[in-house]
């Protein structure tokens, strides 16, 4: 999680903008983390990755199925009945944000998306790899492990929305 993702996880929250982590990593570590770093998971957070399960003692016993990876972190992974399917039904466009250029198509297979910002984060081998990234990617934050740029995208969002609410309110 970059600088101000307290930020912008708070005001998704508020504004009820469903937050998905889709990690090929231990989902239950992340879990743990948003716990400790923010006091709590938010109920608009909702985490899609490899989740523990422990037996009787306290120790892991087994990996969610199926095991994800980062060449199947895409739709076709999350179960049909996830807790969260009544948060995104109904919502058709996705900000997509990763630091990897298999991330570009996590959201291959969603169903009512008509519209995608893909945000990108090159981290490391900048000469090598910002090239690439612009090929999947609509925007390409180097060496910039903030999220002030989704925070911003964020904000013109919301002031839109309240605009055209109070716009139609009248």
């Amino acid at each position: 999680m970059g600088d101000n993702a307290d930020i912008m996880m708070k005001k998704m929250s508020i504004h009820a903008v469903p937050f998905i982590i889709f990690s090929a990593g231990i989902g239950t570590i992340i879990e743990m983390y948003l716990r400790h770093k923010f006091g709590r998971v938010e109920s608009n957070t909702h985490i899609v990755s490899n989740m523990m399960g422990f037996d009787a003692d306290g120790y892991v016993s087994s990996f969610s199925e199926p095991l994800i990876h980062v060449f199947c972190k895409n739709s076709s992974v999350i179960p049909a009945d996830v807790t969260f399917s009544d948060q995104i039904h109904g919502r058709r466009n996705v900000i997509l944000m990763g630091d990897s250029v298999g991330d570009a198509f996590m959201d291959v297979g969603v169903e009512e998306e008509q519209l995608s910002l893909k945000i990108g984060f090159v981290n490391h081998d900048v000469d090598k790899l910002v090239d690439k990234y612009l090929n999947y990617f609509d925007i390409v934050l180097v060496l910039d492990q903030s999220m002030d740029v989704p925070n911003q995208i964020l904000e013109a969002i919301y002031a839109t929305a309240a605009s055209a609410a109070a716009a139609a309110a009248h």
